[in-house]
């Protein structure tokens, strides 16, 4: 008997509705089938809705894969929940892919190089975390199927001439991972420059470059108004540098504000 999951009242309360009803639906086809179904590369807030609302179904289950340690797009597993898959853990396929450039007097950007992958035929949603790799050009995580389509192929980011390779996952070189670690600061205000300036150790001058860049997001979301408040539970990500979660913001005697966080 198949298992039809009460998708419209899970769809209660998204944000993101027809992303989070495809997984559903992908989720709903893995648990009625003898064989995993795996999604494409999705964000990582849509991932944890997914994940918050699938928990509620019994019979689902799905384990993610970026890659590596706290990759932002992953790929999810479906299946039906049972003895053999809770011992096997059957992850979605990924590869890696290098993608060698000369950038020494011209560094690219994150978006030139999945321009550049755009135009060889390749979707986003099949692609993974990108980063730079200093002035040689950039890595990638992709689906087995785009890793096919790229391997030996020639593009073009910025004038420059970069050539795709694929490689073995263990051959990545892996952006840097902080180890979490929880911290307090005391600031003048809860405006979002300083309170990300302050969670990331760079100044303020820089935090508003990345805002206005597009590099920095609150609660997942692009935001490009520096003076915006924040308050408790909300997180902030900057590219490259990981995440703070703002555990508690409280007012200090002298009409400062102690804010506690956690740098991931």
């Amino acid at each position: 008997m198949n298992l039809n999951l009460p998708i419209n009242e899970l769809l209660k309360g998204s944000q993101n509705k027809q992303e989070l009803k495809s997984l559903l639906r992908q989720a709903e086809l893995g648990v009625n089938s003898w064989e995993p179904i795996f999604s494409n590369f999705i964000s990582a807030p849509l991932r944890e809705e997914f994940f918050e609302k699938i928990k509620l179904i019994d019979d689902v289950y799905c384990l993610s894969n970026g890659g590596y340690v706290g990759a932002e797009r992953q790929r999810i597993s479906f299946e039906k929940k049972s003895e053999i898959r809770l011992k096997e853990k059957i992850l979605p396929p990924i590869k890696a892919i290098n993608i060698e450039g000369n950038f020494l007097f011209d560094r690219a950007e994150k978006n030139d190089f999945i321009n550049s992958i755009n135009a060889l035929g390749a979707s986003y949603e099949t692609l993974g975390d990108l980063w730079l790799i200093r002035d040689r050009g950039a890595q990638l995580i992709c689906t087995p199927d785009t890793a096919i389509q790229l391997d030996g192929k020639h593009g073009l980011v910025r004038g420059v001439e970069i050539i795709f390779e694929n490689i073995e996952i263990n051959q990545l070189n892996l952006p840097f991972q902080r180890q979490p670690k929880k911290f307090s600061s005391v600031e003048a205000s809860t405006r979002l420059d300083a309170i990300a300036s302050a969670g990331f150790g760079i100044s303020r001058s820089k935090i508003v470059n990345h805002i206005k860049s597009g590099n920095l997001r609150l609660n997942w979301l692009p935001i490009r108004q520096s003076s915006k408040s924040v308050t408790t539970g909300d997180r902030i990500q900057l590219e490259g540098k990981g995440s703070i979660e703002l555990l508690k913001i409280e007012k200090t005697k002298r009409e400062r504000w102690r804010v506690e966080m956690l740098r991931k």
